[in-house]
């Protein structure tokens, strides 16, 4: 009877059972005789190791994805906004009376069309026991803009996401794939400030699998429909000395998933465990300073140092005699990157770590390449 599985209807969740077979009378080994204990500790409510890798990874992927991307439209925000120093298309200059006006590179094109497309990818690590995985978040967007007079920006970007992790702590994987639609603006005021925002929606499915712990049983469950919504609002500071841009960031980043309800099927015995939908929300303050300078004509090493703060998030329940995972609510980002310009193109490359964060470690990096017409 040792082998029991903790969805078998004849064991369950809760009671006892004999842990090992006991000695006759006449020294053979004989069950019922032995002694008893609980239920295995894994088969208990909100223990992990039996628990969907969905429903434990929800609150940090979704963090880590809808920064990905509101990152990455505001990237492309803050290049029209900040390459002055730099012969391309778009730049900001400050008048004598201080004020900051958007204009047009000489000998370039003066539609105000930029198209750009970008490739990020962002590998985390959650090392706490109860919930320890490790994976990828790659995030691939195409976009076009245009200028509005003199101070506007608005544009439209469409892009594919995949989530793909190693479940350690129920010995699975779990996959995402979305498709995201994200419009976005900028307005520059005066005194070298602009503010600029994005909204997006996200459609997609994930996929996952697991060990049960007692049998080693897999469960699927495969195809389960996911949306996201999020937005982003910040407020920059711009201004140049010399050969020199510096600046500063304060924002909000606000997101909030569902993960429709699904049925885990065995592999083996064909038992199902039904699991009920899910919703994940993360809000985050964001603050920041970044500086770059000129090498050159062409080329803009650049540095940003951001904090990051979790005003509301979705916890996680973890089993009663699971250590819950660690929740630090702020963490500090720091990028380095370099911007390559020729005449109407530019590239991009830059990486990221974020540190602060107990029991988490998170890398990545971007790709960008900018067309202007």
């Amino acid at each position: 009877m040792n082998a029991y599985s903790c969805h078998d209807v004849n064991y369950g969740r809760t009671g006892t059972y004999f842990t090992a077979s006991g000695l006759g009378t006449d020294g053979t080994a004989e069950y019922g005789v032995g002694t008893r204990g609980t239920y295995t500790i894994s088969c208990q409510a909100n223990n992990t190791s039996n628990a969907p890798g969905s429903v434990v990874t929800a609150a940090d992927t979704l963090r880590a994805a809808t920064a990905q991307t509101a990152g990455l439209i505001s990237n492309r925000i803050a290049f029209v906004r900040n390459q002055a120093s730099i012969r391309v298309p778009y730049s900001v200059a400050l008048d004598e009376s201080g004020n900051a006006h958007l204009g047009f590179a000489a000998g370039d094109m003066e539609k105000g069309i930029g198209v750009w497309v970008q490739g990020s990818f962002s590998h985390m690590e959650n090392d706490s026991v109860a919930t320890q995985y490790s994976g990828n978040v790659y995030t691939g967007l195409f976009g076009i803009d245009k200028t509005i007079g003199k101070k506007g920006l608005v544009g439209l970007s469409l892009g594919y996401e995949k989530t793909k992790l190693e479940t350690q702590f129920n010995n699975g994987n779990f996959e995402t794939k979305n498709y995201i639609i994200a419009p976005y603006a900028s307005l520059t005021l005066k005194h070298g400030f602009s503010v600029d925002a994005s909204v997006g929606y996200t459609d997609g499915e994930f996929d996952q699998d697991r060990l049960e712990t007692q049998t080693s049983e897999q469960f699927t469950a495969n195809n389960t429909d996911l949306n996201r919504v999020f937005g982003s609002l910040n407020l920059n500071a711009n201004k140049k000395v010399k050969m020199v841009n510096f600046g500063g960031t304060l924002g909000v980043l606000y997101s909030r998933e569902h993960r429709d309800s699904f049925v885990e099927t065995g592999a083996t015995t064909a038992a199902t465990v039904a699991v009920a939908s899910q919703n994940t929300t993360v809000g985050q303050a964001r603050f920041g300073v970044n500086g770059g300078f000129q090498l050159g004509k062409y080329i803009n090493p650049y540095g940003k140092v951001s904090g990051v703060y979790d005003f509301t998030k979705t916890k996680l329940t973890v089993g009663a005699n699971q250590a819950a995972p660690a929740t630090d609510d702020l963490a500090i980002e720091y990028t380095v990157g370099i911007n390559l310009a020729a005449k109407g193109v530019m590239g991009t490359f830059e990486a990221y770590t974020v540190e602060n964060r107990k029991d988490w470690e998170e890398y990545g990096a971007t790709a960008r390449l900018r067309i202007n017409f």
